[in-house]
């Protein structure tokens, strides 16, 4: 709350205009005119109090069933970057509090993830296979840009789903998340679940315990975040894939279907080791991961 700090005179008297304004809802705003105020007061409001429904985990715009007044301001104004980048600080502050993240590294971990983004391209490609992990992607030429899924505009930024309603017909075959997977979901049964997890979060989890066996090669200091593989049809919890020895800024330097491949002939995998049954990474939803990169 470092920008909220050191509140002026004149802006604690328009806060606590603001309190009013909300005392008073939408019905009752000509006692009130919001519109009066100095411009740059009025934002210094929405910058507050966007703040403030952040911490709250509540939507951003939420705050537009104030008053009327209040409501077309903030429609002329929301796009402003100051007003939405307190939402944003009061969530991350949200984050803090409901995990209980004091430790600074973590706390910078917590940051980047936060921050971070799923990317989907449209791409098709030249040549290459399993055996040769130097397998070539191109852009399709006829891709208008790159889709951009916000860690950030998730509802829950450690334990959301992405909407993939804008990615094609991926949302057919995988089911990107944030967190670890702690049910079955019958939704997913043809699926690839694929889970991206702050390190920090599975420590502190008590029913993350399936991932006992791998954390003795999790590198803790270098590798941060941790990405996870599963068949959605598995019941077994125990069975899945993982990335866990890259550092954040290293996840987004390739799609993730060569990350993932990368990954298990580094760790000398054999075929029957891996997801390859039931459609697994080696069936058609594997190869639907060469559209997404993950870049924290």
């Amino acid at each position: 709350m470092k920008n909220f700090k050191l509140l002026s005179t004149s802006l604690i008297v328009a806060l606590s205009f603001a309190a009013s304004q909300a005392s008073w809802g939408m019905e009752d705003d000509k006692f009130h005119d919001f519109s009066r105020l100095p411009e740059r007061l009025q934002k210094h409001i929405l910058e507050f109090d966007a703040y403030n429904r952040g911490a709250e985990n509540k939507h951003f715009g939420s705050n537009k069933a104030v008053c009327k007044r209040w409501k077309n301001f903030y429609e002329a104004n929301g796009s402003n970057n100051n007003i939405k980048n307190a939402w944003h600080e009061g969530r991350l502050v949200h984050l803090q509090k409901e995990y209980n993240i004091t430790d600074p590294d973590n706390i910078e971990t917590l940051k980047r993830v936060y921050n971070g983004k799923l990317i989907y391209i449209e791409t098709f490609v030249i040549f290459g296979s399993r055996d040769h992990p130097e397998d070539i992607y191109y852009p399709n030429p006829e891709t208008k840009k790159p889709t951009e899924l916000l860690i950030s505009e998730l509802h829950h930024p450690l334990n959301g789903k992405f909407n993939l309603s804008k990615c094609g017909d991926k949302e057919k075959f995988v089911s990107f998340n944030m967190g670890y997977r702690k049910i079955k979901n019958p939704k997913n049964d043809s699926k690839i679940e694929i889970w991206i997890a702050p390190r920090f979060l599975i420590e502190r989890e008590f029913n993350a315990v399936y991932f006992t066996p791998i954390m003795k090669d999790w590198d803790a200091e270098k590798a941060k975040v941790g990405i996870f593989f599963n068949w959605g049809g598995w019941d077994n919890f125990d069975r899945y894939d993982y990335i866990i020895d890259q550092a954040p800024e290293q996840l987004g330097n390739t799609n993730l279907q060569e990350k993932w491949l990368y990954d298990t002939i580094e760790r000398g995998l054999t075929e029957e080791e891996e997801l390859r049954d039931d459609g697994g990474l080696g069936g058609t939803g594997g190869v639907q991961l060469e559209h997404f990169t993950l870049c924290l």
